[in-house]
């Protein structure tokens, strides 16, 4: 009875324990993808319904918006003077990685804009669904995602 209550004691613990690991080995890739975002990304192209549109094609508006992103934070800055701050969070162990964006309304309420993104090369492109995640970086007129590329700012 004794050696029992050892083996499933054991097995319990070794259980817990490899629960911990895990967990601590997702913080760890999360907070390695959070440092690979850190910095100036300069826009240089938006993908909205299957259409591409870069450099002097894109919105007025759009040219030369800035995202700089600090520890969790990430301003939004666009040539227009709109600026604002918003909170992210990295989700997921394996591309595409999930982003959730966190920003409040005027009125104080949380919205949440849940994202996928991959880092390639000095990019980092960034798909946005209207209602919810997206689940690929594809762009078609029936699909409402925007795929927006960030080049780092050296």
């Amino acid at each position: 009875m004794h050696s029992r209550f050892m083996t499933i004691a054991g097995a319990f613990a070794l259980s817990i324990l490899s629960m911990s690991l895990a967990s601590a080995q997702e913080k760890q890739d999360k907070h390695v993808m959070l440092d690979k975002l850190q910095g100036s990304w300069i826009l240089d192209s938006m993908e909205i319904g299957g259409e591409k549109r870069q450099g002097e094609e894109l919105p007025a508006r759009f040219q030369g918006m800035k995202q700089t992103i600090k520890d969790d934070k990430m301003i939004v800055s666009r040539v227009d003077g709109m600026q604002f701050e918003c909170r992210i969070v990295v989700r997921g162990e394996a591309e595409p990685y999930e982003l959730d964006i966190i920003q409040e309304d005027r009125e104080g309420k949380k919205k949440t804009l849940k994202c996928i993104f991959k880092i390639v090369d000095q990019a980092f492109v960034l798909a946005e669904g209207k209602d919810e995640r997206p689940t690929s970086f594809e762009t078609s007129p029936d699909v409402r995602t925007k795929v927006s590329t960030f080049t780092l700012k050296p």
